[in-house]
């Protein structure tokens, strides 16, 4: 592959207050080498998403910076003990002189290191405790708390801890992809025709895998992570008529590291003697294999191994629908399998009812690693089938309850758009209700011989199968749903962007919040677990994983969509 040399930027985040404090830091390498140079002791902890160049990052750093050491976490962890780790890694006269501040330590991967025993923070201090005064370290996202909000017991929070910087990689500006793409043959063709193409490329390892396999992308296809992998291992790095059976020999070794490492890659290398046990070609071993310093072997980039792994996820999934719980029923994937898995499963198998659809059983992929609320990114078995409203419920349909079920209940916050006598505002009959109290939705469903849906039920029905940020795909389409971006300051009839996702949902995202029968974070003390965003939220809010609270997300925002059991008449 092409090697592409990018002016990578960063942003430094900062907890101030009760927000998050954003400073950009302009260019990466800059400001990375700033600080490994800097005077006194201090740590930066660098973020990046999966793909956006954190190890070769800090490969160039230690190949170009006097007094500089690259130490892949993974062969750490493969010691109990931290300090027995890094002498196997660097040996004891690096260490010696990182501890005396004569060296600077670029601790790379620390979402590869698997959950110690005492858990990633104590081990995380026990690294820092013996990697000396002035240190970098990097990892994607989830591991680390980022945001203002209710840190989640899962991630590691370094804001305020004293002499830490806490950093994330930006993606590519659309320009630079634009102007790499653009200047290859059919490449302005591709980028005009192909949706999705221009945004997987603001990931760095996308944009070079495209660069490499732009001649086998068809025009005018929609694509998604997958299909670019895809044209690249099975097109680009072609090794003759047999590569099909090449392909699937690389992908049963990927797969028995899933089933024993699981998405965290714990271990996550081979030895030589199971890597010639399967038929790969050494071509192509020598494109995607590299050998560690103990002399096993792992795929090159993590995101190779985890493509791989989706490839054998996407059909198990789809076998899965309508039947029980199977081996991969409760199993964490990471963002990058999420990823893979888009596009790449098939459509949803459903029923349509008159006004309903039913949602099998079976797996599919939950959750996320975008937020605290998302977390953690599953593959999520729904026990039961069940049918879901195509449409919320609508200001019409509250009407004709309040006929037969009045409320003249004192509370401002109870409908207060409609005004103290309970009207519907005058053309609002197909907009979705809100306003209304977790209790006042229990109501309206028994009303209607229904219920609300679980979070799970809402999702399966939202999302799919394959995990999608949204449910017409992963890539956000302004127009397709009412957020803050569309600037409206109301909600919009219920059918006006037309029917999305596998299930032919309306208005499921965007508009107002949709209540849950599930307790945010398992606890109903805590509130009502409120999902598909609000015309007064970002796009971001909208995304079909998120499961916030309706006290922390505004009840007056907030309305329903009804289910019913699948035996029901």
């Amino acid at each position: 592959m092409t090697e592409l040399r990018l002016a990578l930027t960063a942003t430094e985040l900062a907890l101030v207050g009760e927000r998050i404090h954003e400073t950009h830091l302009g260019s990466l390498d800059e400001a990375v080498r700033a600080h490994l140079t800097g005077e006194g002791p201090g740590g930066l902890v660098l973020l990046g998403s999966f793909g956006s160049g954190k190890t070769s990052l800090c490969q160039r750093m230690a190949a170009e910076q006097q007094g500089c050491t690259a130490v892949p976490l993974r062969v750490v962890a493969r010691s109990q003990d931290v300090t027995a780790g890094l002498l196997r890694a660097i040996g004891p006269t690096r260490l010696e002189q990182a501890r005396r501040g004569e060296r600077v330590l670029l601790l790379d991967g620390l979402d590869e290191v698997p959950a110690p025993v005492g858990g990633l923070s104590a081990w995380l201090d026990e690294l820092l405790a013996v990697a000396g005064p002035r240190w970098m370290l990097t990892s994607r996202p989830g591991h680390f708390r980022t945001d203002a909000g209710e840190p989640h017991p899962e991630q590691l929070d370094v804001f305020g801890r004293e002499g830490v910087r806490l950093a994330r990689i930006d993606p590519l500006a659309r320009e630079l992809v634009r102007d790499v793409l653009g200047k290859l043959p059919n490449g302005q063709r591709l980028l005009w025709t192909v949706e999705g193409l221009e945004d997987l490329a603001t990931s760095p390892i996308l944009l070079h895998v495209v660069h490499a396999a732009l001649p086998f992308i068809e025009p005018g296809r929609p694509i998604q992570a997958w299909g670019v992998f895809d044209a690249w291992i099975r097109s680009a790095l072609s090794t003759g008529p047999n590569h099909g059976a090449a392909v699937h020999a690389l992908e049963e070794l990927a797969w028995s590291g899933f089933e024993r490492w699981g998405a965290d890659l714990e271990g996550g290398a081979f030895s030589r003697e199971e890597v010639a046990r399967h038929d790969i070609p050494q071509s192509l071993r020598n494109a995607l294999l590299v050998s560690d310093l103990d002399g096993q072997q792992r795929f090159g980039h993590r995101s190779v191994w985890e493509f791989l792994v989706a490839s054998r996820i996407a059909p198990k999934l789809r076998a899965n629908q309508g039947y029980g719980p199977d081996e991969l029923s409760g199993r964490r994937i990471s963002e990058a399998m999420r990823a893979f898995l888009v596009g790449r499963c098939g459509a949803m198998p459903v029923h349509y009812g008159d006004d309903r659809v039913l949602i099998p059983r079976g797996n599919f992929i939950a959750g996320g690693d975008n937020s605290p609320d998302e977390r953690p990114l599953r593959i999520q078995h729904l026990r039961d089938p069940v049918w879901i409203a195509r449409m919320p419920v609508t200001n019409r349909d509250w009407a004709a309850y309040l006929e037969t079920e009045p409320d003249h209940r004192i509370d401002a916050h109870y409908l207060p758009h409609w005004g103290t006598d309970r009207r519907m505002p005058e053309g609002s009959d197909h907009m979705p209700v809100y306003g209304v109290w977790p209790e006042d939705a229990d109501k309206y469903a028994a009303f209607a011989k229904g219920r609300l849906p679980t979070a799970d039920e809402w999702e399966k029905a939202v999302r799919g199968l394959d995990g999608r940020r949204w449910p017409w795909g992963d890539h956000w389409r302004k127009g397709e749903a009412v957020t803050a971006e569309l600037g409206v300051q109301r909600p919009l009839p219920v059918t006006a962007f037309g029917a999305h996702g596998d299930a032919g949902l309306f208005s499921a995202v965007g508009g107002v919040f949709e209540y849950t029968s599930s307790g945010w974070r398992g606890r109903t003390d805590r509130g009502r677990v409120v999902m598909g965003g609000c015309y007064t939220h970002p796009a971001p809010v909208s995304r079909a994983g998120l499961r916030l609270s309706h006290t922390l997300s505004g009840y007056l925002k907030a309305g329903l969509r009804l289910a019913w059991d699948a035996d029901h008449d």
